[in-house]
């Protein structure tokens, strides 16, 4: 079996993960782009089961970049591995284009070669920008080693289907299950996490990671609620109260986000928390 726990920031992905995995001989991948960092555990909400293989957490420092090539590699791999040991996957987290990246693939269409004469003579700069400028989230998806190759730059601006309905191709192996939220109570439990979480300590966690020789401008500490303490910190936000107000700001838009993103994710079904691991029973999903 191969599921995908969806739902937004709060709706209870991890704790209905980690039943599933009990349950059903399960490992667990974690979808998301702030809890690979080692260090940043309060403001991350991460959750370490002794009991349950977790993957894809802890496994780079502050100062690293993940992207979504390297969590497809990675994703793969573990999944490859797990199902040799008739392993089911649960897959789960809060960066939605890693996981639509790993369960759609798409096709591209063919290279249109005027655009590709047109765009012949340009450097990788001038390609960065005319790709970035036609498709933004195309851009964003790709590596590093992508990124500053001029001649795969030239071609992905030459395609076709650039910046139009590319056709999405679902891999079936998946079954998706969104979890249904209320939207009031999922900010007035995103609060409480944020009070929580300053209670905890991520201000002290954060001068750990300072003294630990990483800085305020490394990706790790850009995460959204790092963020706005370390503004804290500098003085820029002046007290608590109005910390844990731009700490809710942004987390409600992430949420939006979030909600518009998995709008657009087909092929799912959505059910209350307490329904889902009946619905795997009810279908026999882990035979599949």
């Amino acid at each position: 079996m191969r599921l995908v726990i969806l739902g937004p920031t709060g709706a209870g992905k991890t704790e209905v993960s980690y039943d599933i995995a009990t349950l059903f001989s399960g490992e667990i991948i974690s979808a998301d782009s702030s809890q690979v960092y080692k260090y940043l555990n309060i403001g991350t909400n991460k959750e370490i089961f002794p009991d349950i293989k977790t993957h894809l957490v802890d496994i780079i420092n502050p100062n690293e970049i993940y992207n979504t090539h390297r969590f497809i590699k990675d994703s793969t791999k573990i999944i490859t591995s797990a199902e040799k040991e008739q392993k089911n996957i649960i897959l789960t987290g809060g960066t939605n284009f890693y996981i639509k990246s790993l369960i759609y693939s798409m096709n591209f269409g063919k290279i249109d070669k005027k655009k590709e004469s047109e765009y012949s003579t340009l450097n990788k700069d001038e390609l960065q920008k005319i790709l970035k400028d036609k498709d933004k989230e195309f851009y964003l998806s790709l590596n590093n080693s992508d990124k500053n190759n001029r001649r795969r730059l030239l071609r992905y601006i030459s395609l076709d289907t650039l910046n139009k309905d590319r056709k999405e191709i679902f891999d079936n192996r998946y079954t998706l299950l969104e979890i249904k939220t209320n939207t009031y109570d999922l900010i007035k439990k995103i609060e409480d996490r944020t009070h929580k979480m300053i209670d905890l300590g991520i201000l002290d966690e954060i001068e750990y990671v300072f003294s630990l020789g990483y800085s305020i401008n490394d990706p790790g500490l850009q995460i959204i609620g790092y963020r706005e303490c370390i503004d804290y910190i500098q003085g820029k936000i002046k007290n608590k109260k109005e910390l844990e107000e731009e700490i809710n700001h942004s987390t409600r838009k992430l949420i939006k986000k979030q909600y518009t993103f998995l709008y657009k994710i087909k092929n799912k079904v959505s059910l209350n928390k307490e329904d889902i691991i009946p619905f795997i029973q009810k279908k026999n999903l882990t035979s599949k």
